[in-house]
């Protein structure tokens, strides 16, 4: 695990893009594939979902932090620890700005290779129950209403970074949640290692957001006592994004109906008469039924895969049917 300490960051100067820049810049590609769904953090048109906390290595798009003021301006330290924003003060022994008190708190982040630069407010600050119950208790995480600005030579103009959503699964509109740590990649679904450096933003309906009101982050770990390895972690990202082949190939869509029981009695069928979908594993499904798209389908999704089991079977062999021989995996899918 690597592990940071806590760095005060700067706000650099306002460079307004050029005319031309801005245009290139806002009409790239959302490189943001379905981990992000169809509800990604989004600035300029392009999907993120981490930030280096130092501020010193890029996301996938080349996004950084760059600085980090509370709601009067101030420059604070930031950290992400139990899955809270923190803004750490200059001044010794004054306790870290947390929660509501961070309401109107700003970062500065910049692009590689562009001269443009945004600014992220945190506009409210709100929590939502956790999906896994620890031996039955429930627990609450942390969310928060993040909108974006270009930085320009007139007053910022907002706009939320997260969408609306009907698959919120209880998180207040245009809320994401954010953790710290968990290094996912996306391209591959595997959640790669635990680094500390890093943060994650999981908008309401974001694969990454299920995962944590599942339990299964690094911030759920620290922050609500749901212990987790790597390999768990990786095994959920796979169930969630319908990865039965294990190469990062997702065969759903967003807004699936769908439900799922773990070997830790975190969570349960809903209904309890579900039918199984799948058994997953850290390397795609160990054993496969009816396909969540097949059982629910929907237009996105028929539009997608018009023939999704032979998609699978272009993509792997498929995966045997599940009996009561099939051997126990972490999470099992089901559909209701």
């Amino acid at each position: 695990m690597k592990v940071p300490i806590v760095l005060y960051l700067l706000v650099s100067g306002c460079a307004v893009p050029s005319v031309d820049e801005q245009e290139n810049f806002v009409k790239d590609d959302d490189e943001c594939d379905f981990m992000c769904g169809g509800n990604s953090p989004k600035i300029d048109h392009l999907g993120f979902h981490d930030l280096h906390m130092w501020g010193g290595l890029p996301s996938k798009n080349g996004f950084r932090l760059a600085g980090f003021r509370d709601p009067s301006g101030k420059p604070q330290g930031l950290a992400v620890t139990g899955a809270q924003i923190k803004g750490i003060s200059t001044v010794p022994n004054t306790p870290p700005l947390i929660g509501a008190s961070l309401i109107g708190s700003q970062f500065t982040v910049t692009r590689d290779n562009t001269s443009t630069q945004y600014l992220i407010k945190i506009a409210d600050v709100g929590r939502v129950d956790y999906w896994a119950k620890l031996r039955g208790a429930v627990k609450q995480a942390v969310t928060y209403r993040l909108q974006w600005a270009q930085i320009t030579n007139v007053d910022p103009v907002f706009e939320d970074i997260c969408s609306k959503t009907a698959d919120a699964g209880g998180i207040s509109d245009f809320h994401a949640v954010v953790f710290e740590g968990d290094r996912v990649d996306a391209e591959r679904k595997v959640d790669t290692e635990v680094d500390l450096h890093w943060f994650n933003i999981g908008c309401a309906g974001h694969l990454l957001a299920k995962l944590h009101l599942m339990g299964h982050t690094e911030g759920a770990k620290v922050g609500a006592g749901f212990a987790t390895k790597l390999d768990e972690r990786t095994t959920v990202v796979k169930m969630l994004s319908a990865d039965y082949c294990g190469r990062g190939k997702a065969f759903t869509v967003a807004g699936v109906e769908l439900t799922w029981r773990d070997d830790k009695s975190w969570m349960a069928l809903s209904p309890i008469t579900a039918l199984i979908e799948a058994r997953f594993g850290p390397n795609g499904a160990t054993c496969l039924d009816t396909p969540r798209l097949l059982a629910n389908p929907t237009d996105e999704g028929t539009a997608l895969f018009p023939d999704l089991m032979k998609a699978i079977e272009d993509e792997c062999a498929m995966p045997p049917a599940c009996d009561q021989n099939t051997p126990g995996t972490h999470i099992f899918s089901a559909n209701p």
